[in-house]
């Protein structure tokens, strides 16, 4: 059995380990193809994790070692788009054979969750694009239209990317030289310095989404500036969870400035809660945010909920022009031909299994749970996919032939008739290593590539120096 994991994403990667894991798949398993659209693999590892946390894109050193270990058996397809290079259909037809199928590790490839608000549009970027931009990915990398000059900034929401993009705005351009930040985000942070950083959500404190490590960090970057809390709401212990205590614990221990610091001190955080954006516009040299301060309800259901105060409330909110960013969730997209539930924001299944496919088709990561959670959340995520897809299996091999140890990939022969110019994973390796030569120019980790065009020329062997992996790949299934 063969099986095709589209997506090179953690949830992709954690669920090509499951593969290779899995001891009742271990006798059957030929091979795993790994399906990305980027020529590059790792997903929001690679564009996501923030450049001034280096230690968690460490989990990719051990994906490489991973898929090293398992050269006869694994292959890298990168610079192949779902829908366009290949159909869902076709891959079914290649995989939903002997046993094996299909697993959809995408993401949440529908961007993200509108406020929708007057003014949106002309004056609130994406949090999504934004880090998608500071980490070089190349959709997003020519972009110019960030903040310049001085002002105060605002994130609206109390997620983890809320955090990192307030952390990125209380960076030094000299601190981001030192990351694999892109040289035009480093540009822009030497322009420009956030005086005030507003943090918004509309509900309170205790009902943050944000983890305790990332907000400590964020509490304590700049210690001199101090916080301000703003209508954190109430504690309920018998209804929080461990982590939203220790974030609540974490706030009640936050310095608030003297007035000296609110006056001089760049980078000061304001952690505003219970406030709802209804209005935003621009006036004169500044972006202004209309916020309804909120009340916080209790459901039949137990949750909370944020309406707004009665009589109407508002608080008026400013910064500079590009400074507004919202960071209130991702969606899911559908893919054409399986279901798709728009209220949970994912494709409906049953521990992986795609409900309604006629073939086996199966999800792990934000498709299958939604999008959220952490980058560790998709390894116990994959692993009961995989079970799934082995239980399943399991009842078509009574009978069935064994395919040959050294049976060729049937993606590769369908993507070299249609001449895609696919990455491979040595491919890959070659990206790797100009990246970092260019880095150890700099005395950095790394300096991105930043247009799927240089990619392919340096995966391919164009740009660079020349080496005989490209011919040592063709004998093993990395290739």
């Amino acid at each position: 059995m063969r099986v095709c994991v589209v997506g090179a994403g953690p949830a992709g990667m954690y669920t090509l380990q499951a593969l290779l894991r899995h001891g009742g798949l271990r006798e059957r398993l030929r091979g795993v193809d790994l399906v990305e659209a980027l020529p590059t693999p790792f997903g929001l590892v690679r564009y996501g994790v923030a450049p001034d946390h280096p230690e968690v894109k460490r989990v990719a050193h051990g994906w490489t070692e991973m898929v090293r270990q398992h050269a006869e058996r694994v292959r890298y397809f990168g610079n192949v788009r779902l829908g366009t290079d290949v159909t869902l259909e076709e891959l079914s037809e290649l995989y939903g054979v002997g046993g094996g199928g299909v697993i959809l590790c995408t993401g949440a490839q529908g961007g993200d969750r509108a406020l929708g608000v007057p003014g949106e549009t002309e004056h609130v970027n994406s949090a999504r694009e934004l880090v998608a931009w500071y980490n070089g990915h190349p959709r997003y990398a020519r972009r110019a239209h960030w903040p310049s000059g001085s002002g105060d900034a605002i994130v609206i929401g109390n997620g983890n990317v809320a955090i990192d993009v307030a952390r990125m705005l209380m960076r030094s351009a000299a601190e981001l030289q030192r990351t694999d930040c892109s040289d035009a985000a480093v540009a822009v942070w030497e322009r420009f310095r956030a005086r005030r950083i507003h943090i918004v959500g509309r509900r309170g404190a205790a009902q943050a989404s944000w983890t305790a490590k990332e907000l400590r960090e964020l509490v304590t970057l700049r210690p001199a500036a101090g916080v301000v809390l703003h209508d954190m709401g109430e504690w309920d212990a018998e209804r929080t969870s461990r982590s939203q205590r220790r974030c609540w614990e974490i706030l009640r221990q936050t310095r608030a400035p003297t007035a000296g610091e609110s006056a001089h001190e760049f980078g000061q955080l304001h952690l505003r809660f219970q406030l709802s954006p209804v209005a935003v516009e621009r006036v004169g040299e500044v972006v202004r945010v209309e916020c309804a301060q909120n009340q916080l309800v209790r459901t039949a259901d137990g949750n909370v909920r944020a309406v707004s105060r009665q009589p109407a409330q508002r608080v008026c909110l400013e910064a500079a022009p590009g400074a507004v960013f919202r960071s209130i969730g991702y969606q899911a997209q559908a893919v054409p031909g399986l279901p798709f539930d728009a209220a949970r924001n994912l494709i409906p299944n049953e521990r992986g299994s795609v409900e309604g496919a006629a073939t086996a088709i199966y999800v792990a990561g934000w498709l299958k749970r939604g999008p959220q959670g952490i980058i560790g959340t998709n390894g116990p995520d994959a692993q009961e996919t995989v079970e799934r897809l082995a239980a399943d299996a399991s009842e078509k091999w009574e009978g069935g032939s064994v395919e040959p140890e050294n049976a060729e990939s049937p993606l590769a022969c369908l993507l070299q008739q249609r001449q895609v110019p696919y990455v491979d994973w040595h491919g890959w390796l070659r990206i790797d290593a100009e990246e970092r030569r260019r880095g150890r120019a700099q005395n950095r980790p790394r300096v991105k590539l930043l247009s799927v065009e240089e990619m392919l020329a340096v995966a391919h062997g164009s740009v660079g120096e020349s080496s005989c992996e490209c011919q040592q790949g063709e004998e093993g299934n990395v290739g």
